[in-house]
């Protein structure tokens, strides 16, 4: 999907939900993605530097309270506001 078709299908706040129950639940896409991705980074990294790595190093943390960073972007504590979220989600996806 381009840019183009993802802001023709979707709102912005509708991205913002995703991005906040991705935050929480773990990423979206095929199952263990995130577990693929991090060994095929430590392999990258150990490659070409002296310094080694463990794919452990590259896994996002899922499940654990938004950082500062995360809360900036979605505008607020996305754990704590899931519930919220989350009914809001249901309602879009049924009016769809």
């Amino acid at each position: 999907m381009t840019v183009g078709e993802l802001d023709a299908r979707m709102s912005w706040r509708e991205m913002q939900l995703w991005a906040a129950y991705e935050l929480v639940a773990g990423p979206l896409g095929p199952v263990r993605m995130d577990h693929l991705m991090s060994i095929l980074a430590a392999v990258i990294r150990n490659t070409f530097s002296k310094k080694r790595s463990t794919p452990e190093q590259f896994r996002p943390k899922w499940g654990t309270k938004a950082g500062p960073a995360e809360r900036k972007t979605l505008g607020q504590d996305s754990t704590t506001q899931l519930p919220e979220w989350a009914q809001e989600l249901r309602e879009i996806e049924a009016a769809d």
